[in-house]
């Protein structure tokens, strides 16, 4: 008996217990064609190009290198991942960074904008989520081919998720025919076009409903994007939307959505972000906790200087919420944002003696009454996470245990209603960066 006489189960299960590196699936599908086409299927199931040049260009030499001797493996391809998030890698390599930036500017073109991708995205026609950064690029530059490619795939039926980032004047009425999309995300999206490219008037024989929304630095689109979503030509409607991720100070989101509460009513999860560019006092525009009857779960993530109050003014945006709401857990990111930051405010900033300090501050007192005041009756879980500079040299459970008490002996009633938790944790190179192409 060979390999190839095995029982398909029998392979699948011996293939499943090597999934834990990509070199043990590559020998084994040297073995036999069995092991090969069952390997194929998770060697080629993820692919992602969003490294910059010339490591971006090599990877799509490599893969069309493949494809020439076989086209078929891309059917196996269920998450699409293209093009570098430019921003956020500047802090790992800021040279390489400007090089890459460069050649773009001078091209006028995104990376991603490459024969090669094209005939990649036109071949993983069975993807589920895909993701599109084009560099911060109009879309009137990009060639009709290329246009109708990616239009061509995001408006395929498999496809759930779908992100586009950093890119200007995007036909945005063109995702009403994303008839299999649960899942939305438009960062950056700097200004939509008026024109008709990929549009229908239609009507759909049934309507996919969207569960995901997020919108960040997108507050040109918040408006045409519920519109066209809300058209009877459209295939994709927000009517039963459960989660919406945003920027706070996204005000043509919250009018747009005060004018049209069908979609706020059914919002069970909300998150919030507020930029250090947007001030601390008013940062919370005119997002109010009682247009989301539903809401259960909210998250904040804030920028803290210990000088600008974050947490005072975090207590005015529950103060706002006049109704009592449903909320059962909140949670509240404390971000230390490097990038940009005056040189006295980043020396020392967010050190271990700096979160034991902010865990006493006397504002929490101030939120403390606000969340007791009998408005968040439902309210069982609390979870405060600091996001430092750098966490490495004092990341232990140790250091945990000392805050938590800290801030118990502050909020003693908050504690007891929701059991606030603590955690540490470092994520800066996977925040989005709100500078602008220019300042690179």
């Amino acid at each position: 008996m060979t390999f190839n006489d095995l029982p398909q189960e029998l392979l699948s299960l011996i293939v499943d217990e090597l999934l834990d590196t990509k070199a043990n699936l590559k020998t084994l599908s040297t073995v036999s064609r069995s092991f090969l086409s069952l390997c194929r299927l998770h060697l080629f199931s993820t692919l992602r190009f969003n490294g910059l040049n010339p490591s971006f260009d090599y990877k799509c030499r490599a893969l069309s290198d493949i494809i020439k001797r076989d086209k078929s493996i891309l059917l196996n391809v269920r998450v699409l991942e293209i093009g570098p998030p430019v921003f956020r890698l500047r802090e790992r390599a800021p040279n390489l960074l400007s090089e890459h930036w460069g050649k773009m500017l001078r091209s006028g073109l995104p990376s991603i904008h490459d024969d090669r991708i094209r005939q990649i995205i036109e071949g993983a026609r069975n993807v589920q989520s895909i993701t599109l950064r084009f560099e911060h690029q109009s879309w009137l530059k990009f060639s009709t081919p290329f246009r109708n490619t990616i239009l061509n795939a995001i408006r395929r039926s498999a496809v759930s998720f779908l992100s586009l980032e950093d890119i200007s004047d995007f036909p945005i009425h063109a995702l009403r025919a994303c008839s299999g999309l649960h899942d939305l995300s438009l960062i950056c999206i700097n200004s939509v076009s008026a024109n008709s490219e990929g549009e229908t008037d239609e009507v759909p024989e049934s309507q996919t409903f969207l569960h995901g929304l997020t919108l960040y630095l997108s507050d040109e689109c918040a408006g045409p994007l519920m519109r066209s979503l809300l058209a009877t030509s459209s295939a994709l409607s927000p009517v039963h939307l459960q989660r919406l991720s945003t920027s706070a100070t996204c005000n043509t989101l919250w009018l747009t959505l005060q004018e049209m509460p069908t979609i706020t009513r059914s919002i069970t999860s909300l998150e919030l972000r507020i930029d250090r560019q947007e001030g601390y006092g008013g940062g919370y525009g005119k997002c109010n906790l009682n247009d989301f009857p539903s809401l259960r779960s909210l998250l904040v993530s804030t920028p803290y200087i210990r000088q600008k109050r974050s947490i005072y003014h975090l207590q005015h945006f529950f103060e706002k919420a006049l109704l009592a709401t449903e909320l059962q857990e909140l949670a509240v990111f404390l971000r230390h944002e490097a990038v940009g930051f005056e040189a006295e405010e980043f020396e020392g900033a967010f050190g271990s003696q700096d979160l034991i300090e902010i865990c006493q501050d006397r504002d929490w007192l101030r939120l403390e009454r606000q969340l007791t005041s009998g408005r968040f009756p439902s309210m069982s879980k609390l979870e405060i996470v600091f996001r430092p500079k750098d966490v490495a040299s004092f990341m232990n459970e140790t250091l945990q245990s000392v805050l938590q008490q800290h801030l118990m002996r502050n909020v003693v009633n908050l504690h007891r209603m929701a059991n606030p938790s603590i955690e540490i944790y470092n994520d800066r190179f996977e925040q989005y960066s709100a500078q602008l192409p220019g300042t690179l």
